[in-house]
């Protein structure tokens, strides 16, 4: 303090108690655009002490901040590096980052800080752009029909349906794994069969007209006869 004093007084005669400035480490309120930075404003003796403020009531007391960085803000967009395309076949889209930063010169050097994308000027760059890869090759699936009836009206059997690989495009093919394939038919059963085999086991049921029809275990599937009798008198 006794320095700073001795400077003044080489220049001119100071009266005390007076008001003395001093600056403290807080940062400016604002990077560009005229910000604020508080001070210390002190009233100081000729020695050099802190007085009270009523011994510098003859004085007008400076203000507690001063204006710092009083360029004009500079804002401009950033773009990052394009992603690789976000398909390895076919059609796909490159992405990159895009920012708005406020830029001001220090240490010889520019520094940024991200704003409010509103701050830039006019469009924003581009962040997304498509891209194209070799044609992405055919895929097959296995594609199966309904299941059709079973083999057999009663008794076991079989049921079968159409099952068919084929491409994406709906072209039969051969390139689906066999160990996927689903089945083509399954065992079927139906209700068990208690029919006559043939017209000699109609003619020994009791009840039996003639004439009449009748059903037949032929082969195993029910088989709709009407049976003639050739009566005798």
């Amino acid at each position: 303090m006794g320095r700073i004093l001795g400077l003044f007084s080489t220049t001119l005669t100071l009266i005390f108690p007076l008001f003395v400035m001093f600056p403290l480490p807080f940062q400016c309120s604002k990077s560009c655009g005229s910000g604020h930075r508080r001070r210390a404003v002190l009233c100081m003796d000729q020695t050099g002490e802190e007085v009270h403020e009523m011994f510098c009531v003859d004085q007008r007391r400076p203000d507690d901040s001063e204006s710092c960085n009083t360029h004009v803000c500079e804002f401009i967009w950033i773009t990052g590096d394009w992603t690789e395309c976000s398909a390895s076949c076919g059609q796909g889209y490159h992405r990159r980052l895009v920012s708005c930063s406020e830029v001001h010169a220090g240490n010889d050097n520019y520094e940024y800080g991200h704003q409010s994308l509103s701050n830039c000027p006019g469009t924003p760059p581009e962040s997304y752009m498509p891209c194209s890869q070799s044609p992405c090759p055919p895929t097959h699936e296995w594609r199966v029909g309904v299941w059709g009836p079973c083999s057999v009206s009663c008794g076991g059997g079989v049921m079968e349906r159409t099952v068919q690989c084929v491409s994406t495009e709906g072209q039969g093919s051969d390139s689906c794994p066999s160990e996927t394939k689903p089945e083509a038919s399954k065992v079927c059963s139906s209700p068990a069969c208690h029919l006559p085999t043939s017209c000699s086991d109609v003619q020994s049921l009791s009840g039996v007209q003639p004439d009449g029809e009748q059903f037949l275990n032929v082969q195993g599937k029910a088989l709709k006869v009407r049976p003639w009798y050739h009566l005798s008198y």
